[in-house]
């Protein structure tokens, strides 16, 4: 009788431990943390690039429409003759280029900001008077700073 009390003794024991203990549940759910905070890392990275690549494509499209505009006026871009500056540089891109405004924009973004490449104010912007020779036009635009770090200036000249 005393073999058997203790063999049903020692069948509830290990009933009881049949499953995780706190340790090992909290070890599990550390480890998972860890992952999805490398992939959240991982994945607004690669957000990022794909903005900063499709700013890239814009500016080269903006280069495009810039060298038919170019072509179509006798090697000339236009200048600012009935143009109100007061209008703003988009204005003058959208009425005088015929370029769509929205590739000077920041990918998810609905503001924009010309700047002068001569200019120290960023309101600034440049209007090409004379008919091109041989200096280049260059467009330059900044990509997004990585964890606060300096923009990265990228340029496209044709």
């Amino acid at each position: 009788m005393l073999k058997q009390k203790h063999q049903v003794l020692n069948h509830l024991k290990k009933s009881h431990q049949q499953g995780f203990t706190i340790v090992e549940l909290l070890i599990v759910i550390i480890v998972i943390a860890i992952l999805a905070a490398l992939v959240i890392a991982a994945y607004n990275g690669i957000q990022q690039m794909a903005r900063d690549n499709e700013r890239q494509t814009d500016m080269r499209t903006l280069a495009q429409e810039w060298t038919m505009y170019n072509q179509k006026n006798n090697g000339a871009l236009p200048n600012c003759n009935g143009f109100n500056a007061s209008d703003g540089a988009s204005a003058f891109v959208a009425s005088i280029m015929k370029i769509d405004t929205k590739l000077l924009q920041s990918p998810g973004q609905t503001s924009m900001t010309f700047v002068d490449g001569n200019a120290t104010d960023t309101t600034k912007y440049g209007c090409q008077q004379a008919v091109l020779s041989q200096s280049p036009i260059t467009i330059s635009w900044r990509e997004e700073a990585d964890n606060g770090a300096t923009l990265k200036t990228r340029t496209i000249s044709w």
